[in-house]
């Protein structure tokens, strides 16, 4: 549990490889960051489920984003004669084949 103090959220570490008795885990909910001042582990909520759960960045950005009742879209990668294909339907089109290609 965090008690605020100071204009931030304090508690202990939850950290499994890190016990402590006395708070020295810091939410500051203005700057959205958190920072452990016994273990010195810091960052974002992203950075915070890939390290207490394990998670890639992207099922971070999907965790949360289910919490807040987000959709994210899924796109899936088109192949070669299809970015082909888009190309040759004008000049926008053309750097998005021209993209597609390098990044596949």
């Amino acid at each position: 549990s965090l008690k605020e103090k100071g204009g931030r959220l304090w508690g202990c570490c939850p950290f499994p490889d890190h016990n402590e008795k006395t708070a020295s885990f810091s939410v500051n909910p203005d700057r959205q960051l958190y920072y452990c001042f016994g273990c010195k582990r810091g960052g974002n909520a992203f950075h915070y489920l890939q390290t207490y759960n394990g998670y890639s960045f992207p099922e971070s950005v999907e965790y949360l984003a289910k919490l807040a009742g987000i959709e994210i879209p899924k796109y899936k990668t088109a192949t070669k004669q299809q970015a082909k294909d888009y190309s040759d339907k004008g000049s926008s089109g053309k750097i998005l084949y021209e993209i597609s290609w390098h990044l596949a």
